[in-house]
């Protein structure tokens, strides 16, 4: 398996993997004044190894908007120290 091409992030002076895992579709149903902004439910167990699995595939670059946090933030807590515990 070849390495993932890593980049500098603007700003943070970071650098990250230049593909990155976008989060929003594992945060399950969230709502914004009534307005469903989320997906359906999502397993969070399945949630929480793909994001394991990214990492482990060379995967630093997660992002995860506001919603995910909202809706599943046992996952965004739990893939969140453990990914950057492992990163270190």
């Amino acid at each position: 398996m070849h390495p993932l091409e890593r980049r500098v992030l603007p700003g943070l002076d970071e650098e990250v993997s230049a593909l990155g895992a976008g989060c929003w579709t594992i945060g399950g149903p969230a709502t914004n004044n009534g307005v469903p902004i989320g997906w359906d439910d999502v397993d969070e167990d399945d949630a929480y190894a793909g994001l394991v699995q990214a990492h482990e595939l060379g995967v630093t670059l997660f992002d995860t908007p506001t919603s995910t946090a909202w809706a599943a933030p046992n996952v965004c807590s739990a893939a969140s120290c453990a990914l950057s515990t492992a990163h270190r």
